[in-house]
């Protein structure tokens, strides 16, 4: 990844970026590829995915029973038995 993608997928712009890099990196952000200025896309991921594992988690309250239900009504049109 360039450092312009990092910055869009942490939506900040490219000098925020930049400047924040260092603190990102004493938090365990990952350093470039070596002898390149691009970053591996899996260990930019793994490090968003371990600072806040509970981002892709569904709310406490999700009843994945009804999700499922209301999924196939609506591809169904709502006609389910």
């Amino acid at each position: 990844m360039t450092a312009q993608e990092i910055a869009d997928l942490l939506h900040m712009n490219f000098r925020t970026f930049q400047n924040k890099l260092p603190k990102l990196r004493a938090e365990g952000f990952p350093s470039h590829l070596p002898g390149t200025r691009v970053w591996s896309r899996r260990l930019v991921t793994a490090w968003l995915d371990q600072r806040d594992p509970a981002a892709d988690a569904p709310p406490a309250d999700f009843d994945p029973v009804a999700a499922a239900r209301a999924e196939l009504e609506a591809r169904i049109g709502g006609r389910a038995a």
